[in-house]
């Protein structure tokens, strides 16, 4: 059968997914829950809106520039910022009505 739940690496991994278990009649989340490992455009506009981990990879970039340019300017650079990620919950893993497990 269908596993309970789904773990994708990228939102386009999901999304693929996603569309296997339609294919496949395999409901989501009636059947099967959906997560992908970075929040994405893909993930976002799925029918159903796919759950993604927001890494917040603006912030990431703009500490790895900062790093970068104050090791090429000869300033201390420290130790990294400890960045926290989300979860955004969506569609693919919330439970459904009870009328509409039936």
């Amino acid at each position: 059968g269908a596993p309970d739940a789904i773990y994708c690496l990228t939102g386009r991994h999901a999304r693929g997914v996603l569309e296997e278990l339609k294919a496949g009649g395999i409901g989501v989340p009636g059947r099967t829950l959906l997560v992908a490992g970075s929040d994405s455009e893909q993930s976002r506009h799925s029918s159903p809106p796919i759950t993604g981990i927001d890494l917040e990879p603006e912030l990431v970039a703009a500490g790895g520039v900062e790093r970068l340019s104050a090791r090429a300017h000869g300033r201390e650079v420290g130790e990294p910022e400890r960045l926290r990620s989300r979860l955004v919950t969506r569609a693919s893993t919330l439970p459904l009505p009870e009328d509409a497990t039936s």
